[in-house]
């Protein structure tokens, strides 16, 4: 899973993931459920305020991932995909302001074929 920092103005305590895909004779195993896990909690060890990623609703939302969180920001990529997770209660609180969502992710991010 790809992962970078991401800016919202000055500020470089969020982080931005990638779109990923398991294989579909792997997905049985939650392989990318335990990888988003132990993502989250290592960017919560290491001082991230938050998280967004443009991805799968349903994949994203068990984990608390939410698009109206990500609203706050002003990015190309804003839609029902672009979502976002406190890892620090109400980081985001408050907060309007445009994202640089980093250009290897976007293009990571496109819907891969099926």
């Amino acid at each position: 899973m790809r992962y970078s920092p991401a800016e919202l103005e000055q500020e470089k305590s969020r982080l931005a993931l990638a779109r990923s895909t398991v294989e579909t004779e792997w997905r049985d195993f939650q392989i990318g459920t335990q990888i988003v896990r132990l993502l989250i909690a290592a960017a919560r060890s290491r001082g991230f305020l938050s998280i967004f990623v443009l991805g799968d609703l349903d994949f994203y939302q068990r984990f608390g991932f939410r698009s109206e969180v990500a609203d706050c920001v002003d990015c190309e990529q804003q839609g029902k995909r672009f979502l976002a997770l406190e890892l620090v209660p109400n980081s985001l609180a408050g907060y309007k302001g445009k994202l640089e969502y980093p250009t290897p992710l976007i293009e990571r991010s496109s819907p891969s074929p099926r």
